[in-house]
């Protein structure tokens, strides 16, 4: 990631507000039936912000990832995904927690947005409220009280395990922060799909 330092032309400023935004105001609209996170359009405009093309962030952790087993999903060669590490890293650096939060946070929303996509492609909001009002006690949906509380809970516990190893740059342990954010997400989201289809019937 090193070499993405010396490439980075950013607004630090406007970066920072835009992130602690974005990650807000994306865990405010989870609690609307259907929401869907919109990622594409602030990739984009993180790279404006940033001055990094895709193509610089695709050759830096291409050579990141090299060598290390941890990594053979796609969410590690997703240039979306990995733009927030770097910036996760770099914010950590600058010992700015609170914008490191706000990208973690936005990490986790990102891999809901993507699973939620593929999981439920045709939302029925009646179906999406009455299946988040009949999940069993357990479920962390329900625990949290909300998919925003799920995925800020998820956040926490993630932070608490690799921020060391996001600032230290460990390349292994960020392959695994990546694949364990995913298969958290994911075994919520399951369970979810389940009862919704379930109850579509």
């Amino acid at each position: 990631m090193d070499d993405l330092l010396l490439k980075l032309r950013m607004d630090e400023k406007a970066t920072r507000s835009y992130v602690n935004r974005i990650a807000s105001e994306e865990l405010d609209k989870l609690s609307e039936a259907c929401y869907y996170p919109k990622i594409q359009k602030h990739f984009y405009e993180l790279l404006q912000l940033t001055g990094l093309t895709e193509k610089d962030i695709r050759e830096s952790f291409k050579e990141f990832f090299r060598g290390v087993k941890e990594a053979p999903l796609n969410i590690h060669r997703d240039p979306k995904s990995q733009i927030l590490i770097f910036l996760m890293y770099y914010f950590l650096k600058k010992m700015d927690q609170q914008t490191f939060i706000s990208l973690m946070l936005y990490y986790m929303i990102k891999v809901y947005s993507n699973l939620i996509y593929s999981r439920i492609k045709f939302c029925n909001h009646d179906v999406f409220k009455y299946t988040l009002e009949h999940l069993s006690k357990t479920h962390l949906f329900n625990r949290e009280k909300s998919i925003a509380g799920a995925i800020y809970f998820m956040m926490k516990e993630m932070r608490n395990k690799y921020s060391h190893s996001i600032l230290t740059k460990d390349a292994r342990m960020i392959a695994l922060f990546m694949s364990e954010g995913r298969s958290r997400v994911r075994q919520s989201l399951t369970s979810f799909q389940n009862a919704y289809y379930k109850f579509h019937k």
